[in-house]
C-alpha cells in the first residue's frame, strides 16, 4: 500500500504495477467491486481523498498430454492457478505397459501426482511406458 499527495485538478503518475503468485494485475479501479470503472492515468483528475484499487485476475494454465509413442484420446485441460486436475484416461501402446504421468519425458522420478499436485504453469505431462515382458515354458 503507497500513498501520494496531489493537488486537486491534477492527475497522477502511474504507480508499478504490482505483483501477486497466480493472478494477472488487470489495472486499478475506483471501486473495489466495480469493472468498469478503471482509473485512467493519463486523463483522469483527482477531486479529492480517494483510494485506487488493484483488481486481479486469477491466472488459468494448459495442461498438455503427451502420449509419448502411445495413443490417446485427450491432449490438453484448462486449470486455474492451484488447482488440481483430474487423471485422464490412460493411454494405450501395443506391446507396453502404462505406469503413469510424469512431468519428464524420460525422468522415472517425477510421476505427477493427481489427488494433491496444483497446477501453478503450463506444463506437459509424458506418458511413461515399460515394454512388456514374456515368461516362455
Amino acid at each position: 500500500e503507497s500513498e501520494v499527495t496531489v493537488e486537486h485538478g491534477q492527475t497522477i503518475a502511474d504507480p508499478t504495477e504490482p505483483t501477486r503468485v497466480g493472478y494477472a494485475f488487470e489495472g486499478w479501479f475506483v471501486d473495489p467491486a466495480d469493472e468498469t470503472g478503471e482509473w485512467d492515468f493519463d486523463g483522469d483528475t483527482v477531486s479529492g481523498d480517494m483510494t485506487l484499487y488493484a483488481h486481479w485476475k486469477l491466472n488459468s494454465y494448459t495442461v498438455t498430454f503427451d502420449p509419448n509413442g502411445g495413443s490417446f484420446s485427450g491432449s490438453e485441460v484448462t486449470v486455474e492457478h492451484g488447482q488440481t486436475i483430474a487423471e485422464p484416461t490412460e493411454p494405450t501402446r501395443v506391446e507396453y505397459a502404462f505406469e503413469g504421468w510424469y512431468v519428464d519425458p524420460a525422468d522415472e522420478t517425477g510421476e505427477w501426482d493427481f489427488d494433491a499436485a496444483p497446477v501453478v504453469e503450463d506444463m506437459t505431462l509424458y506418458a511413461h511406458w515399460t515394454l512388456n515382458s514374456y515368461t516362455v515354458t
